[in-house]
């Protein structure tokens, strides 16, 4: 079975790396990550591996998923390489480099779910916050519209 597997996605690389294309070429993208377990043959139990996801805006509307062997900034940033717009990401500080990076291109888009997090991290840095921001539901879609209007 595995070997089907393997053979499947090696079928399938192709047309992921166009759904890859059209994600990174959205202008917002939202990504998360997700621990799952990996079993390691040098280790007497399952280790944590990440599956990253990223979803592309409405005229680029695909799902690509990432796996990263660790939850280290250098899969993420990878992976955005060629990208330039919005990025909506949790408060997971490996993005900072990503938005902090002059000549990037990249515009952190705040996580409502870690909203709190967010309001006593990155506002104290300096990020980008429309006047919506702090105007509970309403605000947070108006603010969303504007962004897929972008």
């Amino acid at each position: 079975m595995c070997g089907w597997m393997s053979q499947c996605a090696e079928l399938a690389g192709p047309l992921v790396g166009l759904m890859k294309e059209q994600v990174l070429s959205s202008k917002a993208v939202q990504t998360d990550d997700t621990p799952v377990p990996v079993l390691d043959p040098e280790l007497p139990r399952t280790r944590t591996g990440r599956i990253r996801t990223y979803l592309g805006d409405a005229q680029h509307p695909y799902t690509i998923y990432d796996y990263t062997a660790n939850r280290s900034r250098e899969g993420p940033d990878e992976f955005l390489k060629p990208f330039r717009g919005f990025l909506q990401a949790d408060a997971y500080s490996g993005y900072d480099a990503i938005y902090q990076e002059p000549g990037r291109g990249v515009v952190e888009v705040a996580c409502w779910a870690r909203g709190a997090l967010w309001a006593s991290s990155k506002v104290l840095r300096g990020a980008v916050v429309g006047p919506d921001a702090f105007d509970g539901d309403a605000g947070l879609h108006r603010s969303a519209g504007r962004l897929q209007a972008a």
